[in-house]
This record gives C-alpha cells, structure tokens and sequence, in this order.
C-alpha cells in the first residue's frame, strides 16, 4: 500500500510551480509527465475485483463485426462508440495495457490542461481532483468524461455545435455524458447568495431527513433489518461529522465563488462562473440526495464535477489577490482536508481496499 502514499503525495511539491513565475511551457511539460506516471500505472496494472475483469473481456471480444451488436449482461448492448475505442486500439496495437494507458492518461491530462488553461493553481485543484478518488482507476464512464471536460470549453465559449458535437461523442461511450446539456443555458443565468445558499443547505438538510426516515422504517420492522440498520445507523455518526465538515467547506467555497462572479463585468468570465456554480450546486445536490442505495443516479454527478475544481481555483485566486495571509491558512486547510480525503479513499475501504491491495502489473 506504499505505492499509494507516493502516488498521491508526490504532487505536493508541485505545488511550488503554481507559486513561482515560470513559463507555461514548462508547467504543460510537467503536467504531461505527471499525466503520463498516472496514466500507465492505471494503464498497466489488473484490477482484478472491481469493473476491471468485464471491461477486458469487451476488449477481448470486441470486433468490427459486433462493434454495433455487441451485448453484455446478455440483454445489453455496449454503447458502439466505446467498441470502436476497443476495436481500433486492438486492431492497432492489440494490448489492453495499451488501450488503458491511453483513456487514464487522455482523462487525467483533459482535466490537466483545462485548470492549466482557466485557473491561476492548475497542480494545487489538480491535487484537489485526484485526492477526491482513484484517477488512475478509470472504465467506460471515464473515457466518456473525457469529451465532457472538453464540452466545458465550449460552454465557456458559448459555442453551442461544437458543445452538442462533444456531448454526442461521450454519450456514443456512456450515456452519462447526456446530463450536462442543460450546463449550457444554465451558465447564463446569474445565480445570487441566497438562492445557492437556499439550495445548497436545503438539500443538505432534506438529504439528512431523507436518510433518517429510512432508519426509522428500518428499526421498525425489525429483526435481521432492524440489526443491519444498526449497524449502519452507528457507522453514519462517523459520516455525519465528514459531511459537516465538507459542508462547511463547500459553502466557503461556494460564496467565494460567488463573490467573484458578481464583482466581474466580463460577459465570458461571468459564463464561466456561472457554469462552475451551478455544476458546483448540481453535483452536491445529486450526491446528497442520492448517496445511499441509489448508485446509477450518483454517477450523474460525475459530469458535473469539473465545477467543484472551478470553485476551488477561483476560491485561491479570490484569496491570493486579496490576502496573502489568507491565501496561506485557505492552503494549510486545504492539506489538511486532503490529508482527511486521502485516509477515507477507497484504498482503504473493506470491499474496494481489496482491489487496491491485490492488483498487480499487467501488460497483455
């Protein structure tokens, strides 16, 4: 389990190139080679236990003449433009080691090169990103969020062919990507403080009520459920004490965000934060909302959560043009919650440290 402590923290001290003037150039070159270490240890190592062992056995598969025809689970059909990735990959180099390498590398460096281009602390959100789960572990929604980190140019931009082309290009490998359309009007609209807040801790709040309603029928029905919800109910204090914590720090965020976009006057930067804020909002509110038992709708938050990164950077640069010694306890905190994220990764879980501890090099 070494090799997880060096993985992550070793991006620490590139933290010290978002503090010094050095050429972009330079920072692109070291965000490659950082994208690159990432991308072929997910790449190259069996991740036998999770979604790993299905997906290399699409790739087996995976030919011209089932790219449209392609079922799995025996009733469904796998998505053709996510078989024309295995196809071609296969056809060409006809390694899956290959194939992996190319999607962790393209889906670390997409989300890479966009902080490097929109914020002032690309490898500090940087950091902020990885730590919120393993990047190097990547499958089928991933490389579909690839084109949707893309799409957010566009949004920005307001360039609404190439967005729509983008959006096409991920849901033909996930359907996932369909989420964000809305993402594009969205960012029009001014959103102010009582609103985000309103929306923020009233499903916060309902999600808190949600949960308990559902131990309380739990307990009430009683033997075997009654002692799993037990269960569950203790190991939720625990929870409980995370969530407020990150609550807590998603609302500084949060009104940050907010605070920059109403004292800008520059219609595409007023896009972007407006873009940041409701994908901040969206992403929070469906992981709330839907946190427990209703994983396939989680996954939904997936392709909004560029915008929490946004947050953050905006958040740093707000901190550093206006205190310096703020800017210095706002990145204290910062390691410290990431410290916090590293040991809750799920590394460490019962189920998925399993994955982690038993994975091994593979180059087939």
């Amino acid at each position: 389990m070494d090799i997880y402590y060096i993985l992550y923290f070793m991006l620490i001290p590139f933290w010290s190139l978002d503090l010094i003037k050095i050429p972009m150039k330079t920072k692109r070159i070291c965000m490659i080679l950082l994208c690159l270490i990432y991308g072929i240890y997910g790449g190259c190592t069996n991740w036998t236990g999770s979604d790993w062992d299905q997906f290399y056995g699409v790739f087996r598969e995976a030919s011209w003449s089932n790219i449209f025809t392609y079922i799995r689970y025996g009733t469904t059909k796998m998505e053709f433009g996510y078989m024309f990735l295995n196809i071609l990959f296969k056809s060409i180099f006809h390694l899956y080691c290959i194939f992996m390498s190319f999607m962790t590398f393209g889906w670390l460096y997409s989300n890479g090169s966009f902080l490097l281009k929109y914020t002032k602390f690309p490898f500090i959100v940087f950091s902020i990103f990885f730590f919120m789960g393993c990047q190097f572990l990547i499958f089928r929604q991933g490389i579909a969020l690839i084109f949707i980190v893309i799409s957010f140019r566009y949004i920005i931009n307001q360039d609404l062919k190439k967005f729509l082309i983008c959006v096409a290009l991920g849901a033909s490998i996930h359907n996932v990507a369909l989420a964000v359309i809305p993402l594009f009007w969205l960012s029009r609209l001014k959103v102010n403080y009582l609103t985000a807040n309103l929306l923020y801790i009233g499903f916060f709040l309902f999600s808190a009520f949600f949960a308990k309603i559902g131990l309380s029928l739990g307990l009430m029905l009683g033997g075997s459920i009654a002692d799993k919800v037990a269960i569950y109910s203790d190991s939720q204090c625990i929870e409980v004490e995370r969530s407020l914590t990150t609550t807590l720090f998603n609302l500084i965020i949060l009104n940050i965000t907010l605070f920059a976009m109403n004292k800008n006057q520059s219609h595409q930067r007023r896009i972007y934060y407006g873009l940041a804020i409701w994908s901040f909002l969206l992403t929070n509110i469906i992981s709330m909302v839907f946190q427990d038992g209703f994983n396939e709708l989680v996954r939904i938050a997936a392709g909004y959560r560029l915008g929490v990164y946004m947050c953050w950077g905006i958040s740093l640069e707000q901190a550093y043009n206006h205190s310096k010694i703020a800017f210095t306890i706002l990145i204290l905190f910062l390691f410290i919650y990431l410290a916090n994220k590293f040991n809750h990764l799920p590394i460490f879980s019962d189920y998925a440290g399993y994955i982690y501890r038993n994975c091994k090099p593979f180059y087939n």
